[in-house]
């Protein structure tokens, strides 16, 4: 199992930063991967630190636990408001972050740290490993 982290700075950037941590992550460890599931990764991972960035509290952290069992992205940030799944209907602006990683993750949660904020993560099924 290999576990990556990095602290992303909580700008307008972080989300594009992310998704390029997690890319070069997977080129390097599964230059195989299949390309939907790399999208949908980084998808997810795109809308985590969105959130972090517009509801959470500075720094945000960005974990990678890539291994044959399970493949985990956790976006922590120091705030304690924890996400809400909200109703949308077609003509809504926002407010579907959390239904796409509910319906594209195999499981997600999060874990609260009383008085340190939170740590939101989801899963995916595991890439095959390198050789």
């Amino acid at each position: 199992m290999v576990t990556r982290s990095w602290s992303l700075d909580a700008t307008p950037t972080a989300a594009s930063h992310a998704r390029g941590l997690l890319k070069e992550h997977c080129a390097a460890r599964h230059p195989q991967a299949d390309p939907g599931r790399l999208r949908t990764a980084l998808l997810l991972v795109s809308e985590l630190v969105t959130n972090a960035v517009r509801y959470g509290d500075a720094p945000i952290d960005l974990e990678v636990v890539d291994g044959t069992e399970r493949f985990r992205v956790n976006v922590s940030d120091h705030s304690a408001v924890l996400p809400v799944q909200q109703v949308v209907d077609l003509w809504s602006e926002g407010g579907r972050g959390i239904m796409l990683v509910e319906t594209l993750s195999s499981s997600w949660g999060v874990i609260e740290h009383p008085g340190d904020g939170k740590a939101v993560w989801f899963e995916l099924p595991p890439f095959a490993t390198s050789p």
